[in-house]
């Protein structure tokens, strides 16, 4: 990912931090520092709480509920147009814009219809 300062980030659940940390889990935080490949930036977390991160332990915001929005639209009633917009969006490295925030948005309440 191609992070920077001022970006909002979670831990990806499948890393060694998330486990570790376990009052970060499923928290967001924005950075605050200058982002490095090989140095740790600081993050500034939802509690207040900051800390030091690496690159590879953290994804935006998003990702993870859209890989699980992803995952729901294997089922039935999920068009495969739809299924490839949202795998296109969350497989992508920089972050995304608002136009692209907003098609999540659209397809996430034409699935979670009451």
């Amino acid at each position: 990912m191609n992070f920077k300062k001022g970006d909002k980030i979670r831990i990806t659940k499948n890393s060694n931090t998330y486990n570790s940390l376990t009052r970060l889990q499923n928290k967001c935080g924005i950075i605050i520092s200058t982002v490095s490949k090989y140095k740790p930036f600081t993050v500034n977390w939802e509690d207040g709480q900051k800390s030091l991160l690496y690159n590879t332990n953290t994804e935006y915001w998003y990702m993870e509920p859209l890989r699980e929005f992803h995952d729901r639209m294997d089922e039935p009633e999920g068009s495969y147009e739809d299924w490839v917009v949202i795998r296109r969006l969350y497989r992508k490295d920089d972050i995304l814009t608002k136009k692209e925030l907003q098609v999540c948005r659209d397809l996430w309440e034409k699935y979670n219809k009451k």
